[in-house]
């Protein structure tokens, strides 16, 4: 297998998605790490692929810890976990985003992510796990990280396809 960068993008100023377009279909997987922080204290953030923003076509299943409790929900948008403004300052919450077979256009698409938040001030803001699926068979071909709020600049993301070795 090999892992190649497709692209990375960093934000200089404060802008509300991250998008990767024009996503080249011969690869086998995609992976998606990202390091970002939002401008808000409390914001939802999600994930949408192919410009659907039909929340009815995303469904996922996330667990969460905050080191005290844990929390289990099923979710109409795969949601991203990220770091927030009254958070230790400077901070990113690092995510990776994997999804399988990413270029096939006979089934449903999956996507799994794993993120954790970073805050080292008097609570802890939480990791999470997430399983979910896209409701559309189509080949993805651009993926925009969302927030209800802003990225902050220095947020980034780094988008690889792997492909199967010959």
């Amino acid at each position: 297998m090999t892992m190649t960068l497709v692209e990375t993008i960093t934000l200089t100023s404060s802008a509300a998605s991250i998008e990767f377009t024009s996503i080249p279909q011969d690869g086998t997987d995609l992976v998606l790490l990202v390091s970002l922080r939002n401008s808000a204290g409390n914001s939802i953030h999600y994930l949408e692929l192919n410009g659907d923003t039909t929340s009815g076509n995303y469904v996922s299943r996330m667990l969460t810890g905050n080191g005290a409790n844990v929390y289990s929900y099923t979710l109409n948008k795969n949601m991203l976990l990220t770091t927030y403004s009254p958070d230790t300052a400077n901070t990113f919450g690092n995510q990776a985003i994997y999804l399988p077979n990413y270029a096939d256009s006979s089934s449903y698409q999956s996507i799994s992510l794993d993120a954790s938040n970073e805050n080292n001030g008097t609570y802890v803001t939480g990791n999470a796990i997430t399983a979910g699926v896209w409701n559309n068979n189509a080949a993805v071909t651009s993926i925009k990280l969302q927030s209800q709020d802003n990225w902050v600049a220095g947020s980034s993301a780094s988008l690889y396809k792997i492909t199967k070795a010959a």
